[in-house]
């Protein structure tokens, strides 16, 4: 039976996923190589992944071929070179133990190694570590590119604040945004409500950054935004370095603080947290979407949101906490007049909602997929029907601990 080399292949960054070019290489190189072993050939191409910020669980079809490698079926593969499977230290360490285990035979364009082999091993190993030194070299040439395109008050990268746009790679004001960002200042600093704010929006058809209609969460977070007044900071994570950047105001700079000042009389929970006892798990989370303003617990959350945030049951209550609050940014109750339902409006701080990955090819996983990026935004119903019976059982629970309490006295 005629053996089949594996060929798979990787590039770095979407551009050159889209131009095609080194993915079609590799694929040619591959193929040339097992035609010379005499050999059969399979493609399995894992498309645009980045090696620096990567694991196995972002790279699907790295985890697939692995998988075939374990079950034995797979005994030659071909990468166009060292670092096609990983330059991550720990992937690599992955990667060389399963091949090592299971007798795999590893081709490049530079040559045959056999990780049994000492000599092999040790080359490849050499290898790894000029890969994986030559990706922190890359990253940190781009950390302070970055860096030094800050301090050049130039844009350092993402989809602009609402209210400017980017010329010649600096924040401009937007002619028509910006002209909105002033009337929400105005609105708000003469008393309007952020609810009142977003009826106007709403009416006049005026959408956000992500072209979806303003939430009273959204507002709220513009009227914060200190790019309004011709200032922001950008922090760099590894330095710590925070460097201030100026870009053109649009909204008057006693405007803006009177804006701030009226926002935390309205925001400020006065001694709420000294007569709290209980704890709560959203509390720094939740704000009526009718008002804006933050609420106060009175409903555990634990016992119904527990399996929507992973497997969490070994969490203390402060590391629960830390967690919702590492992915939630915020979430807005509105009370079903009618109903009595509560309609909960959550944003979180990454596109996590509906994420996911489509293949090419159900059938072939291995002829690539495309990163369905997820929404930010997601919506839940609570019946009043629910509520109440929570209510009940909290209840019940209460007279229960009260009465063995009173044993315990006796």
């Amino acid at each position: 039976m005629q053996e089949t080399l594996h060929i798979y292949t990787r590039v770095s960054t979407r551009v050159q996923d889209d131009d095609g070019t080194s993915l079609d290489t590799q694929k040619e190189l591959g193929i040339a190589k097992s035609n010379e072993l005499g050999m059969n050939h399979k493609v399995w191409n894992e498309g645009a992944a980045s090696s620096h910020h990567e694991d196995l669980l972002n790279r699907p079809v790295l985890v697939q071929l692995l998988g075939e490698i374990e079950g034995g079926s797979i005994k030659h593969l071909f990468v166009y070179n060292n670092d096609r499977l990983s330059r991550n230290e720990d992937t690599q360490y992955t990667v060389k133990y399963a091949l090592r285990k299971n007798d795999v035979v590893l081709y490049t364009k530079d040559g045959r190694f056999d990780l049994n082999n000492p000599q092999d091993k040790l080359f490849k190993s050499l290898l790894d570590g000029i890969a994986e030194y030559d990706n922190a070299i890359r990253a940190e040439r781009s950390r302070l590119g970055k860096i030094n395109k800050v301090r050049r008050n130039e844009w350092f990268g993402g989809p602009p604040p609402f209210g400017y746009e980017i010329v010649d790679k600096k924040l401009s004001p937007h002619p028509e945004e910006s002209k909105w960002v002033k009337k929400m200042f105005r609105w708000f600093y003469d008393g309007n409500s952020i609810v009142w704010i977003k009826s106007q929006l709403d009416k006049e058809g005026v959408v956000a950054r992500r072209g979806k209609l303003f939430t009273t969460g959204s507002i709220n977070v513009l009227l914060q935004n200190k790019h309004h007044i011709g200032h922001y900071d950008f922090t760099d994570k590894k330095s710590g370095e925070t460097i201030t950047c100026s870009c053109p105001p649009i909204v008057d700079e006693t405007v803006w603080n009177q804006v701030q000042q009226r926002r935390e009389q309205i925001f400020a929970r006065k001694g709420q947290n000294n007569r709290t006892k209980r704890f709560y798990l959203l509390r720094n989370l939740m704000f009526c979407g009718e008002c804006g303003s933050q609420m106060s617990g009175r409903i555990d959350w634990i016992d119904k949101y527990a399996d929507r945030v992973g497997a969490v049951e070994d969490f203390t209550k402060e590391e629960k906490k830390e967690y919702l609050e590492g992915v939630l940014n915020r979430i807005e109750v509105r009370l079903d007049a009618e109903t009595n339902d509560h309609h909960l409006d959550i944003t979180f701080k990454m596109g996590l909602v509906g994420d996911g990955i489509e293949y090419q090819d159900d059938d072939d996983k291995g002829a690539g997929y495309t990163v369905v990026e997820g929404a930010t935004d997601a919506s839940i119903v609570i019946p009043y029907a629910e509520t109440q019976d929570r209510h009940k059982d909290a209840r019940k629970v209460g007279r229960q601990e009260q009465n063995a309490k009173k044993k315990q006295l006796w």
